[in-house]
């Protein structure tokens, strides 16, 4: 098994306890939409969560989401910063926020989105500021 492979099943396997469980991400129900390109594959899919890979196999991009509970907002983002084992977080829109990490050696880049009572993080591993990763994050928003 590749490595990433192997990165994808294992961060799968991690934020899937990390992140209480909706409806799926990519369904007609979601309450967000974002821009898959062409090409390629999902590896990993349940009922919170999908993860998909680049053709060439470079780059990963995990989707969940979670419900709020009674945490904040503030709480919410702090717990995913800790998991990327990010340095700072940075606001890119309203309730929308970006960090950097690292999962041993390889790359990791969140966009997390906050919902009145969910969430959602799109979780990039490998080459995370490829134009393709970039894309995706780009065309994350939330639905109203």
């Amino acid at each position: 098994m590749n490595k990433m492979k192997y990165c994808a099943i294992l961060l799968c396997c991690f934020l899937w306890g990390a992140a209480p469980v909706l409806a799926s991400p990519l369904g007609a129900d979601s309450f967000f939409t974002v821009d898959i390109p062409e090409g390629w594959t999902i590896e990993a899919q349940d009922k919170g969560s999908v993860t998909m890979l680049s053709p060439d196999a470079g780059i990963m991009v995990s989707l969940v989401t979670g419900l709020n509970g009674a945490r904040s907002r503030a709480d919410i983002v702090e717990e995913y910063r800790k998991m990327l084992d990010a340095p700072d977080v940075r606001p890119r829109a309203d309730d929308v926020y970006e960090m950097q990490g690292h999962a041993g050696n390889i790359p990791m880049r969140g966009v997390l989105a906050l919902g009145a009572d969910r969430h959602v993080l799109v979780l990039l591993a490998g080459k995370v500021d490829d134009a393709q990763a970039q894309a995706i994050v780009d065309s994350l928003a939330l639905k109203k």
